[in-house]
């Protein structure tokens, strides 16, 4: 079984009595609807993330960044958080960092928001079908997220067979490591790389000659 964990972020107390019910029994239907018809079996949790009079942004960022969600649902409107007016520094702090992690905007209030609507896919709240829109677009975010560490994994399986340490596996290593990460910042760089290759084959230079000279290892 999947165990797929979202967290929800608002900062209204009653969300749990609205929206969050709402949510749940889309989802519901979802988990049975993909494994009766792609025998999937998902385990999909919802998690209430309540930002209300919160004490700073560093606290907000520790707190959701400790629970390893694979993705997130964002009202808009977050003026009671007094850390954010709206969910656009929060997208954008996020997108910057891992363009990729799953996200969607579930608001009552859809012309209010300023993200351009290409960039990201905006829901309304107490709109069931919107909902169920809503729910669909983040697992099939999740899912491809999940083919995608599959196929780096099956990759590195090969590349490690090679002879030589490949710096593509350490790279693959990290995207494998950060695909739901929702900060971090790469800690390869292309120069770094160039280092790296340059570092082995003096390796492997030293190791051939030391064999010609000895005869043999």
């Amino acid at each position: 079984m999947t165990k797929i964990k979202i967290a929800y972020i608002d900062d209204d107390s009653d969300a749990v009595y609205g929206p969050m019910v709402d949510i749940e029994k889309v989802i519901s239907e979802i988990e049975k609807e993909l494994f009766e018809t792609e025998r999937e079996n998902f385990e999909i949790k919802i998690c209430l993330v309540e930002i209300k009079d919160e004490i700073s942004e560093d606290d907000f960022w520790r707190r959701v960044i400790k629970n390893n969600y694979h993705g997130m649902i964002l009202d808009y409107k977050l003026v009671d958080s007094n850390i954010f007016d709206n969910a656009n520094l929060v997208w954008r702090r996020i997108k910057l960092q891992n363009p990729l992690f799953p996200l969607a905007i579930y608001t009552s209030h859809i012309e209010a928001v300023t993200l351009d609507k290409n960039a990201e896919s905006v829901f309304e709240k107490g709109n069931e079908e919107a909902t169920n829109r809503m729910i669909e677009y983040l697992i099939n975010q999740i899912k491809h997220n999940f083919n995608t560490i599959e196929v780096l994994e099956r990759v590195n399986t090969e590349l490690k067979n090679q002879e030589g340490i490949s710096y593509a596996v350490i790279r693959n290593e990290e995207k494998i490591e950060n695909q739901f990460s929702l900060l971090y910042e790469s800690d390869y760089t292309e120069e770094e790389e160039v280092k790296f290759k340059e570092l082995m084959d003096s390796a492997f230079d030293i190791i051939s000659k030391y064999t010609k000279g000895d005869g043999g290892l």
